[in-house]
Formats: C-alpha cells, structure tokens, sequence
C-alpha cells in the first residue's frame, strides 16, 4: 500500500466515511469503506405542514458513505481479490474485523515492541520535521 493512497483514502473522512483500523494483535491492517445503497436514509427535516423533507445548506456535504464508483478499496489499487469483503447491512464492520482477525496468529511480542518502536521514531522524525520548518517560519 503506497503512502499516496494512504492519504486519498483517508482524506475527507467526515465526507467519506472511510477509516483504517490497525490490529495491534496481529499486525494486520483493515481499510473499511461505508457504501451507500438505496437503503441509506436520506437527511433533513420534516415540514410539519407539508409532511415533505426539507433539504437544509449543506445538504449531502458529509453523507458518511460513498457510491460504489468510489470505492479505492479495489485490485487495481493493490487490494488482493480474495480479501475484499463485502458485508451484508446491518453488519458492524467492527465485529467482522474482530471475527476476520480471529483467523489469525497473534504477532510474537518482540515483533509487537518493534513495530510501536519504529511508529514512535516515525513520528518523532515528523514532529523534528515540522519543528524545523516552524523554526524557519
């Protein structure tokens, strides 16, 4: 996975709903994706004297799903064909990541202590990174 997709993926999540959950257990990685379907409920208010739907500003700006088109969890962005699942409605994405992960060995704990030890000195890397160029501002 490319840090290029990475970012698209999780740029607008209020918008897209799209999120990653990291298995501390196992090391593995899940990228969920809400789809919107004819069964997503439509948002705004109830006029009391039309009984209507009203539409308010912003409508539609942060709807939390994406149409099928959209999706980037996908083979041509490097997602094996046989991991891409699909889950019925209703179906806590949670749960089937815990149910998925299950499946798994757990990582031996010295792989675990490395693995936070290189995202900690990525993320001290960073933050010397951004205290250089506020130093510069």
């Amino acid at each position: 996975m490319d840090a290029t997709l990475r970012t698209r993926f999780l740029t607008n999540t209020d918008e897209t709903g799209r999120f990653i959950v990291y298995s501390m257990r196992t090391g593995r990685t899940y990228f969920v994706e809400p789809i919107e379907t004819e069964h997503t409920p439509k948002w705004g208010s109830i006029d009391p004297a039309t009984g209507n739907l009203m539409h308010k500003k912003g409508d539609g700006k942060y709807k939390g799903g994406i149409r099928p088109d959209e999706s980037l969890i996908t083979v041509e962005n490097g997602f094996a064909p046989d991991k891409i699942t699909m889950l019925d409605r209703g179906t806590s994405p949670h749960n089937a990541i815990d149910v998925l992960d299950a499946k798994y060995p757990d990582k031996p704990l010295l792989d675990q202590a490395l693995d936070a030890a290189h995202k900690l000195e990525a993320q001290v890397d960073e933050i010397g990174r951004l205290l250089e160029a506020n130093a510069r501002l």
